[in-house]
């Protein structure tokens, strides 16, 4: 056993018991409280490694026998070593660990060099979780050995801590939680205060991914020490866009007012990551006095984000009229805007011809909302729109919602449409129409409940790819007996039982 490292496990066990007398929480704290698991006894680390034919980080091993296994750490808290395999979806392959992990600090993309069942975890074990499918691998294969990685399967991308093992990565994260810092995304970045970011940004050897990291690190500082708008309006204009993002997030977190003039200047820069950090920190510091500028640019937003993020930050301040609103539903917006508004807008009856317009707009979300606004209406009077909107669409949310409306007005007029709805492929697409042909007391209700009662299954809904985009947890029979129990029809009911 290699006692050099116990007296930093030590020292690093002490900074746990502050944090915990600390009592002020971090993401996932409420899970673990601070507190780490028993210490592993090394008789079972050697087992491990026996079966599995490799020798674990020095400085995790190390940590496993004096510190503790599970519990305390970053995000969610540490797993327990037999844990290891806890990301891979399937069983693991038998070399999975022996082969050599390809990722080096920093980003990375792992499609091109790691493709297999085990994905992009070869090489690696688990030791935590940030939650969302997102995995906190500990590199024990390969030329990062002993690093910790973020990996994110379904995004088929990686980061690799630039903190030097596993002792340096949880320490950090003590120390920051400790100082202040905000470590809601611990672990990206170079880490250091002000005075070690603005050197990187300054350092001409750095590369652009360290120099992005650096600059989207200011934000999570405790303060900025003697560093000031003066520092961060030159990087407004960095060529680097993470640079340019990061900066105006450090501007808005500090309340740099001093900046604002420069930071409009930005509503128009050609990245929308940049574009979206503007109109947050404009509407952060100066709500009044930027809403004019941030409404003008939401207009001709070509990034459906952006617009989204401008839209509530103006809406959560009471800067958007409904007069504004109905021109942004108009013909010269742009459609994510549109079905934005028709979302929010405090629809009345006035209002039913727009909404009867929106049916043919090519956005969605438009469609969705314009829907939903005449059911609520009860515009019985847009049935023929309906309809023939109905015939068109491709969309299965905007079908879904014509379903719903028909079975709201309870109009005899849709029930051709409904008997064909009835019998279509996708099973929610059937549900909606039955139930609105079971409102009607339809004639042909009671076959087509009746048959939808033998499919003893889940419904399900297919989407791109084949992959399954919709369920629900009851079974189609439980869902259709629920109609049925609700029936106007006394026949109807009868077909619950």
């Amino acid at each position: 056993m290699d006692d050099s490292l116990r007296p930093r496990i030590e020292a690093i066990v002490g900074k746990l018991s502050k944090a915990r007398a600390l009592k002020r929480s971090c993401f996932g704290s409420e899970a673990h409280d601070f507190r780490l698991g028993p210490p592993l006894p090394e008789a079972e680390i050697d087992a491990f490694e026996a079966e599995k034919g490799v020798r674990l980080p020095a400085a995790y091993r190390a940590f496993l026998i004096y510190a503790g296994q599970g519990g305390a750490g970053p995000y969610y808290g540490l797993y327990r070593l037999r844990q290891w395999d806890d990301a891979i979806d399937v069983e693991a392959t038998p070399d999975c660990l022996l082969r050599p992990c390809p990722f080096q600090p920093g980003p990375n993309a792992w499609t091109e060099t790691v493709d297999d069942l085990d994905g992009p975890y070869v090489g690696t074990i688990a030791i935590g979780t940030q939650g969302c499918g997102l995995a906190i691998q500990l590199i024990i294969t390969g030329p990062s050995r002993g690093r910790v990685a973020y990996i994110d399967y379904n995004a088929q991308t990686a980061y690799v801590s630039r903190s030097d093992d596993f002792l340096d990565w949880y320490e950090r994260w003590l120390d920051e939680h400790l100082a202040g810092y905000r470590t809601s995304w611990f672990g990206y970045g170079p880490g250091g205060d002000a005075a070690a970011l603005f050197a990187i940004l300054a350092d001409p050897r750095a590369d652009d991914d360290l120099k992005g990291e650096a600059a989207q690190g200011l934000s999570c500082l405790p303060s900025l020490l003697s560093f000031g708008a003066i520092d961060l309006i030159p990087l407004l204009t960095h060529p680097l866009t993470p640079v340019r993002a990061g900066a105006i997030a450090a501007i808005g977190v500090f309340k740099l007012k001093a900046a604002l003039a420069p930071v409009s200047g930005r509503l128009n820069d050609p990245s929308p990551a940049v574009r979206q950090a503007a109109i947050t920190t404009l509407m952060t510091l100066a709500p009044s006095a930027s809403a004019p500028a941030v409404k003008a640019a939401m207009v001709h937003e070509p990034d459906r984000d952006v617009a989204s993020t401008a839209f509530f930050k103006l809406k959560a301040q009471r800067a958007l009229t409904r007069s504004d609103q109905l021109l942004l539903m108009g013909p010269k917006s742009s459609g994510h805007l549109r079905g934005l508004c028709a979302y929010d807008f405090d629809w009345s009856a006035a209002d039913i011809p727009l909404a009867t317009a929106l049916l043919q707009d090519q956005d969605p979300q438009a469609r969705m909302y314009a829907v939903l606004a005449l059911s609520r209406l009860k515009a019985r009077a847009a049935m023929p729109e309906l309809l023939a909107c109905l015939d068109r669409e491709t969309d299965a949310h905007v079908i879904d919602s014509i379903l719903g409306a028909f079975n709201r007005f309870a109009d005899g007029a849709a029930a051709p449409a409904l008997r064909r709805w009835a019998l279509h492929c996708d099973d929610f697409h059937r549900l909606n129409a039955l139930q609105a042909l079971i409102t009607l007391a339809d004639a042909e209700a009671a076959q087509i409940a009746a048959t939808l009662l033998t499919q003893n299954r889940c419904p399900t809904r297919t989407g791109p790819g084949g992959m399954s985009a919709m369920s629900h947890i009851k079974t189609i029979p439980e869902l259709v007996r629920e109609m049925l129990r609700k029936a106007p029809d006394r026949a109807l009911r009868a077909l619950a039982k």
